[in-house]
């Protein structure tokens, strides 16, 4: 048991056996390759000493050697992660141990939810307006009222979705999933992001959970639309633009980008692909938006934008298990401060 979760708290920090020796090379015990190779196979057992300096360099505690292996875990990515295969095992991992933490509070309060996972729609090429239904019915089914949405990560813990932060080592934009065993959503989001991109990205993904095109470029186009929707359906932009518009000035993308937390490229964009403004028009923008260097911006986390857009739901609940005495200040202190390991 202890040599499979410290595998496992490897992987989750993305170490090969020498880079974890070479780690604990300055610590107070030193530990070769061989032995942690050992400790991994069951030939040997770790100290508590050891334990608690293994713990320490990776990020958790002694406790978390002696938690049972989830030995039915198992993921299935809403699309392909485009990374080799050992990077996969780690974020793989990686999400277990996350999962593992979010999930235990759950368990001590009873708040699981329960997953209905719908069936994935076929989309083919001239059929781009069945995304607006669908997204029409994902605010419906999520409880959105009408107009803005005050916060994605908010709606979407409320229903269940487990949100997790990335390290800064993986690539990604974000990937969602579903751990199989006990049916839990997900979404990976990065480290560091552009709000109004970062709420757009959170609903391309789980846009994977509910539909394909007929090829890897037609999904992603759709999925695209998707979040589009999402944010700002068709009534809405209707109504803030009309049906038909010649032109649009940038105080009106302000505007807009402000109420609809959405960036002003992506608005310009939902215009185009509901016909109110022209390709010719839409082109003549994004000439402009490189013009300023509009790929060029870097990623922050502090924007101009008033959205709360943060995930709270674990942090809560390992809150909430303190003040009803099911875990104690030092466990609540711990799990959240090592919430990322």
């Amino acid at each position: 048991m202890i040599g499979n979760r410290l595998k496992l708290i490897r992987n989750a920090n993305g170490l090969s056996l020498s880079e974890l020796s070479e780690l604990l090379s300055s610590s107070a015990l030193p530990i070769t390759r061989a032995a942690l190779s050992h400790y991994e196979l069951g030939i040997t057992v770790p100290s508590e000493h050891a334990l608690e300096i293994l713990g320490k360099k990776m990020g958790t505690t002694v406790s978390f050697f002696y938690r049972p292996d989830w030995e039915e875990f198992s993921i299935i990515f809403f699309r392909e992660p485009p990374m080799p295969a050992r990077q996969m095992n780690d974020m793989n991992a990686y999400i277990q141990v996350e999962l593992e933490k979010i999930l235990y509070v759950e368990d001590l309060l009873n708040t699981s939810h329960e997953i209905s996972l719908p069936s994935k729609k076929k989309i083919l090429r001239g059929q781009e307006d069945l995304v607006e239904e669908l997204a029409d019915w994902v605010r419906q089914d999520y409880g959105i009222a009408e107009g803005p949405i005050s916060s994605v990560c908010g709606f979407l813990e409320q229903k269940g979705w487990k949100l997790i932060e990335l390290p800064e080592g993986f690539d990604l934009n974000g990937i969602a999933g579903i751990e199989c065993s006990r049916q839990v959503m997900f979404v990976l989001y990065p480290t560091l992001y552009v709000l109004d991109d970062f709420r757009f990205f959170m609903l391309r993904e789980i846009a994977h959970l509910y539909l394909e095109g007929e090829d890897t470029g037609h999904t992603e186009e759709l999925v695209c639309r998707f979040a589009r929707a999402v944010l700002f359906p068709r009534r809405l932009v209707e109504w803030e633009f009309g049906t038909k518009k010649r032109e649009v000035s940038i105080i009106e993308l302000t505007y807009m980008k402000q109420k609809y937390g959405f960036s002003k490229r992506g608005i310009m964009t939902r215009l185009c692909e509901l016909g109110i403004i022209s390709k010719e028009f839409y082109d003549s923008f994004e000439d402009l938006m490189r013009l300023h260097g509009f790929p060029k911006r870097k990623k922050i986390m502090s924007e101009t934008l008033q959205f709360y857009e943060n995930p709270t739901s674990y942090a809560m609940q390992v809150l909430r298990a303190e003040s009803l005495g099911l875990i104690t200040k030092d466990q609540m202190e711990e799990m959240l401060l090592l919430k990322h390991i």
